[in-house]
C-alpha cells in the first residue's frame, strides 16, 4: 500500500512539475489569424510607457508538415510545428534534455521532442543535425538546424518565425494574480484587439492545482495527529494541549494554501452565498473553456497532465481511506481511558495479545 501510494506521488509530482512548465502565462485564443499589423501594434504597446506592469507577449500557432532528415534521409509525416515569436518557453514549457530553446532572432534554428528526434534521427544526440520541413507546392523545403531536444509525449516541432506568418495564439506573461481580467482588459484595449474567443488563464490554473498539492499529506497528517490523540485520552491536560495544537496547527496550514491561491479564487465575504458564486463562475467559465480548446500539442499535453494529476490524487486518497480504515479497526486503537474500558491479557498458543472489553 505505501509503495503505491509513493507511486502516485511521484507521478503526481512530476505532472504537476510539467504542468507549471507548459501554464506560465496567459493564453488569448483567437479564431482568426492576427495580421501583420495588430501584432505590430501589440509590440509598441509593450515598449511605449504605458506598459507599466512589465508584460510580456509571444505569438505563435500550430500547424501539421512532413518532416524528413538530411542525414538519414527519414521522414515523418504530419508533425505538428509550432511557429512562434516571442519566447519559445512562454509558448511550449518544456524541459530539455539537449541544447536549448529556439531564439526569436531571425536565424534558422529550432527545437524537436524527443519522440522525433528517434523517428528522425534514431538517436536523441542530434544537436546541429538539419531538418526540412515541406512547404506548399511550388516553394522551397525550409531547412532547419536542431538547437535543442526537449521532454514530451508525442512528436513536435518548435521553430521562430516572423510576425507576417499569422499568428492566432496569444501567450502574456506577468498578469496580476488578483485581477488578471481587469488587466487584460486594459492590455487589449491599449493593443488594439478585440475580446478574444478564449481567455485561458493558464498561471491562476497551476497556481491552483499546487495549493491542491497540498491535500494527501493533509490526509496523513489528520491520521497521524487523530492517532496521537488517541494515545493520550487517559492524560485530559495533555489532550486539551494537544487539541490547541492542532488548531493553531490547521490555522497555519490553512494560511499557507490561501496565500497561494489567487485572490480572484478566495471569496470577499466567506458567509455570503453571492460571494461564492462570483468565485465559482469564474471558475466554471474556464473549466468550459478548457475543455472546448482546440486539440494543439500544447493543450492536449495540459489535459493529459490535469488527468494524470486528478487519478494520482484519487489513488492516495484511496491508499489513505485503506490505511486508516485498518488502523482504527485495529484492537490497539480502540478507546483505553478507565472509565470508559479495561485491558485483559489474553493468551493463545504461543502469541499473547490485549483484548479491550467494554463495560455496561
Amino acid at each position: 500500500m505505501i509503495a503505491v501510494f509513493l507511486f502516485c506521488q511521484c507521478t503526481a509530482a512530476d505532472s504537476l512539475t510539467e504542468l507549471r512548465l507548459l501554464c506560465s502565462t496567459a493564453s488569448l485564443r483567437y479564431s482568426q489569424s492576427l495580421t501583420a499589423e495588430q501584432i505590430s501594434a501589440v509590440t509598441a504597446s509593450l515598449q511605449s510607457e504605458a506598459n507599466a506592469e512589465d508584460l510580456g507577449v509571444s505569438f505563435w500557432r500550430e500547424d501539421s508538415a512532413a518532416l524528413s532528415a538530411a542525414a538519414t534521409q527519414r521522414l515523418a509525416g504530419c508533425v505538428p510545428v509550432i511557429r512562434f515569436t516571442g519566447n519559445a518557453q512562454d509558448v511550449y514549457g518544456a524541459s530539455y534534455l539537449k541544447g536549448s530553446a529556439p531564439k526569436w532572432s531571425g536565424s534558422a534554428q529550432c527545437a524537436v521532442s524527443q519522440p522525433l528526434a528517434w523517428a528522425l534521427w534514431g538517436s536523441t544526440d542530434v544537436l546541429g543535425q538539419d531538418v526540412q520541413i515541406a512547404l506548399p507546392a511550388g516553394s522551397a523545403p525550409l531547412v532547419l538546424t536542431v538547437c535543442g531536444v526537449f521532454d514530451a509525449n508525442r512528436e513536435l516541432l518548435l521553430c521562430p518565425a516572423d510576425s507576417g506568418t499569422g499568428f492566432p495564439y496569444l501567450e502574456v506573461k506577468g498578469l496580476r494574480r488578483d485581477d488578471p481580467f481587469t488587466q487584460c482588459g486594459l492590455f487589449l484595449q491599449q493593443a488594439g484587439l478585440g475580446q478574444p474567443e478564449q481567455l485561458l488563464l493558464g498561471d491562476q490554473i497551476a497556481a491552483l492545482f499546487s495549493a491542491c498539492a497540498f491535500l494527501p499529506w493533509c490526509f496523513w497528517g489528520i491520521l497521524l495527529l487523530a492517532s496521537v490523540r488517541r494515545l493520550l485520552c487517559a492524560n485530559t491536560g495533555a489532550r486539551r494541549g494537544f487539541d490547541i495544537f492542532c488548531t493553531v496547527l490547521l490555522v497555519a496550514v490553512c494560511a499557507a494554501v490561501l496565500h497561494r491561491l489567487p485572490a480572484w479564487l478566495i471569496p470577499n465575504r466567506w458567509a455570503d452565498a453571492a460571494a461564492w458564486k462570483a468565485v465559482i463562475g469564474p471558475i466554471r467559465e474556464q473549466w468550459q473553456q478548457w475543455l472546448a480548446l482546440a486539440p494543439t500539442g500544447k493543450d492536449i499535453r495540459i489535459k493529459i497532465c490535469i488527468a494524470k494529476l486528478i487519478c494520482a490524487w484519487h489513488g492516495e486518497a484511496f491508499c489513505f481511506f485503506l490505511m486508516a480504515h485498518a488502523l482504527f479497526s485495529a484492537h490497539t486503537f480502540l478507546p483505553t481511558h478507565p472509565r470508559h474500558s479495561r485491558n485483559i491479557l489474553t493468551n493463545q498458543g504461543e502469541k499473547g495479545y490485549f483484548v479491550r472489553e467494554a463495560r455496561n
